[in-house]
C-alpha cells in the first residue's frame, strides 16, 4: 500500500474507528494526535476547542485530515479553504439532529446549512446512519465502528445463580443513566436470583447519581476504569440506555465476549445488529419495558463462538482499519 501522509484528531479514547487507523495499521503513516492532551483546551460534551494555531500546524503538515466531532469537522473545513487538504469528517452519531433536540435550534440550524455546503467526506459507523445523513446530502460513505481489543470471552452462555449486570459508558444526558439503573431496580424486584449493578465510566452526573441511589446496595459506581471493556465477560447482562448513538462500540464489545445486551431505542446503530440473538431491544424508552426485556434475554440460547465468528466478518478492526485506509487512499487520488 502506498505510503501516505495523514493524521486522525483522536478526542475521546473508545471511538472505535478514528483510533484503528493508526493504531493498527503500522505499516502506514497515518498518526493520532490526541488534542485534548497536548493540543487544545477542554470545552463541551461537544468536544475541545482548538486555537487556530493548532488547526493551521496540523493542516500544513498533513495531506490528509480526519475528525470526530461536529466542532471540529466544522473548524477544520473552515480554515482548510485556504489549504484545500483532503478532510475525512468521522460521524458517531445523528448529531445533525440530536443537536436541535438539545434545545440549540441555531447550531443545528448552522451544521445542517455546513453538511449541505461543505465538500468534506462525511464517513459513517453504521448502515442507518450513513441513510440518514444521505437525506442532507450526498458525499457520504459508511465503515462501521471495530470491536476493540478484548483480552477473554465466554465460551458458554450458561448463566450462575447471581445475574450481574454492568453499564459502561459516559454519566451525561446523552447516555441517560438514570434510565438503566431505574430499569435494573425494577428488573431485580422481579427477579427470583440475586442482582448486582456495577457502573463504569465518569462525567457530570456521575456525584447526583451516587448520592440518589446511595442506599441501594445492590447498585456500585465503580468510576472510571481503562480495562473496563475486558470486565465484560464477568456479566451477565449490559445495560445500554443512550437517547442517540452512531454504532456503539459497547454494544459490539459486549456481543463479542457473549454477554446479553438489553438496549433501549435510540435513532440510529442498532438495526444492523438486531439479528443477533443476544441483544434485546426495547419498544420505547420506558424503564419497565426494559426490565421486560431483561428477563426475556436470560431465556435467550445462542452460541457464543457462533456470534463471535459472524461479527468478526464485518467489524473486526482488520477489516475496520483496511477500509479506513482505502478510503484514506482514495482521498489522497481524487477517486470516486
Amino acid at each position: 500500500m502506498e505510503k501516505l501522509n495523514a493524521a486522525s484528531i483522536i478526542i475521546q479514547e473508545g471511538n472505535g474507528g478514528i483510533e484503528v487507523v493508526s493504531k493498527l495499521n503500522s505499516s502506514s503513516d497515518v498518526v493520532s494526535i490526541n488534542v485534548e492532551k497536548k493540543n487544545g483546551l477542554m470545552g463541551s460534551q461537544y468536544g475541545v476547542f482548538l486555537s487556530l494555531s493548532t488547526v493551521v500546524k496540523i493542516l500544513k503538515k498533513y495531506d490528509c485530515v480526519m475528525t470526530n466531532l461536529p466542532m471540529h469537522h466544522i473548524f477544520f473545513s473552515m480554515i482548510n479553504i485556504f489549504y484545500k487538504k483532503k478532510h475525512i469528517a468521522i460521524e458517531h452519531g445523528p448529531w445533525v439532529f440530536a443537536i436541535g433536540m438539545k434545545s440549540n435550534i441555531l447550531v443545528s440550524w448552522f451544521y445542517h446549512f455546513w453538511l449541505k455546503h461543505s465538500k468534506v467526506k462525511i464517513l459513517c459507523v453504521s448502515k442507518d446512519l450513513y441513510c440518514m445523513y444521505n437525506l442532507v446530502r450526498k458525499n457520504n460513505v459508511y465503515i462501521p465502528n471495530c470491536i476493540a481489543k478484548i483480552e477473554s470471552v465466554k465460551t458458554t452462555s450458561l448463566l450462575s445463580d447471581e445475574i450481574r449486570c454492568v453499564f459502561i459508558g459516559r454519566f451525561d444526558q446523552q447516555k441517560d443513566v438514570e434510565l438503566a439503573i431505574s430499569s435494573f431496580l425494577e428488573f431485580s424486584s422481579t427477579c427470583s436470583l440475586q442482582t448486582s449493578f456495577e457502573l463504569f465510566g465518569s462525567g457530570i452526573e456521575l456525584d447526583i447519581l451516587t448520592k440518589k441511589y446511595k442506599n441501594e446496595e445492590s447498585i456500585k459506581f465503580m468510576g472510571y476504569s481503562s480495562d473496563a471493556r475486558n470486565q465484560l465477560v464477568n456479566y451477565d447482562i449490559c445495560i445500554v440506555s443512550s437517547k442517540f448513538e452512531g454504532l456503539p462500540g459497547i454494544v459490539l464489545e459486549a456481543l463479542y465476549v457473549g454477554c446479553r445486551v438489553v438496549s433501549a431505542p435510540f435513532l440510529t446503530g442498532l438495526l444492523e445488529l438486531a439479528e443477533y440473538p443476544n441483544l434485546r431491544i426495547s419498544s420505547s424508552r420506558d424503564y419497565k419495558d426494559l426490565s421486560i426485556e431483561m428477563n426475556a434475554v436470560l431465556n435467550q440460547n445462542f452460541e457464543p463462538a457462533e456470534i463471535r465468528e459472524k461479527l468478526l466478518r464485518v467489524y473486526s478492526q482488520k477489516c475496520v482499519s483496511d477500509s479506513y485506509m482505502r478510503l484514506i487512499l482514495s482521498e489522497s487520488r481524487g477517486e470516486e
